[in-house]
């Protein structure tokens, strides 16, 4: 993705989901969704961040299908980035 491309509106979208990690906290997010973790995935949030750009409204009850799927893109990406995350969070202690 280029990220000069979405700040100059040039690219309205991201092509794929985006993942972050930091601590207990985690996050996965598309073009409309954001669901977030801030216990290591014991429990979540969902935002539908067209309609709640300021994610005040939790819709996970009832988008329990999206949020399963998310969920698990979002733990396959984090296997994928397991060995570099490591490192990183080594680097913070």
């Amino acid at each position: 993705m280029n990220v000069w491309e979405l700040i100059s509106g040039k690219q309205q979208y991201r092509n794929k989901p985006i993942g972050f990690v930091y601590l207990q906290r985690r996050s996965w997010v598309t073009d409309t969704y954001k669901l977030i973790s801030v216990d290591n995935g014991k429990t979540y949030e969902l935002y539908d961040l067209i309609k709640d750009p300021s994610e005040q409204k939790n819709i996970i009850e009832n988008h329990s299908e999206v949020a399963a799927k998310m969920i698990k893109e979002l733990n396959n990406w984090l296997k994928e980035i397991e060995g570099e995350r490591a490192v990183i969070e080594a680097s913070w202690k």
